[in-house]
Order: C-alpha cells, then sequence, then structure tokens
C-alpha cells in the first residue's frame, strides 16, 4: 500500500500523486469524510467535502465517497467495495469519529490485513492520517 500522508488537503508533493496515477490503472479513489461526522452544520460538512473531491478529480482520480456509515457491522461488503477501488482518500476532522467509524466498519482491520497491496494508495490528511499510529 503506497502511503501519500499530508497534514493539510493535498499538501505540497502532489507530484507523487500524480506519478502513482500514471503508474497504475485505477483511479477510482473512495473519498472518507467520517471524520466531520461530528459538523451539525451540514453546509459546512458539504462545501469541504466538494472542496476535497475538486482538488482530487483536478489530479486526475474518479472520485466515490466512501461514508463507512454504510458499512458498520458489514465488514466483508466493505471489503469486497474496496477491491473495486485504487486507493482511498481520508480527510482531516475529528480523529475520535473517525476511529469509531474504522473499527465499526471493520476498515481498521482491512487495512491491517492489506497494508502490502501495491496497487492501493491511502492518502489523506490530519485525522485521515493519525489513525495509521
Amino acid at each position: 500500500m503506497k502511503l501519500y500522508l499530508s497534514s493539510y488537503k493535498l499538501g505540497n508533493k502532489t507530484e507523487v500523486l500524480k506519478q502513482w496515477l500514471q503508474e497504475h490503472k485505477n483511479n477510482k479513489i473512495g473519498l472518507i469524510p467520517n471524520s466531520r461526522d461530528f459538523y451539525s452544520d451540514g453546509e459546512r460538512k458539504t462545501t469541504g467535502l466538494l472542496a476535497d473531491s475538486k482538488d482530487l478529480q483536478n489530479l486526475g482520480f474518479e472520485v466515490v465517497i466512501l461514508d463507512l456509515r454504510d458499512y458498520f457491522n458489514r465488514p466483508e461488503v466493505l471489503a469486497m467495495y474496496l477491491e473495486e477501488l485504487g486507493g482511498v482518500y481520508v480527510v482531516g476532522g475529528n480523529t475520535f469519529v473517525l476511529r469509531k467509524a474504522f473499527k465499526l466498519s471493520g476498515f481498521d482491520e482491512w487495512v491491517k490485513t492489506n497494508y502490502k497491496e501495491e496497487n492501493f494508495i491511502y492518502a489523506g490528511y490530519s485525522a485521515g492520517i493519525c489513525l495509521l499510529s
């Protein structure tokens, strides 16, 4: 698994992501927004999500929203869906809320099991990368 870790947004090494896209055929990336599930302001959440999605699209990714809540207590369904993706982009927000979503969906165990997968990229920033430690 290729890691692309930034403290904020896409960071300043986007050429690494562009290079990864050139070397891999699957440009479909799941944008995981669950670190923002605590926001009560739907407009703020949506605006941030659209900005993150646009940034990835501008690099050449096909972005799909991957809401881990849809997979709570269904890790096998999530695993099958992740096989269709070339990677994930996990956005910043509340680390504790994101951790709960990772656990309840089984995404945390999937990452541990599939970290050697060379054709998958885990990208993200802030809370999205804190959970890797």
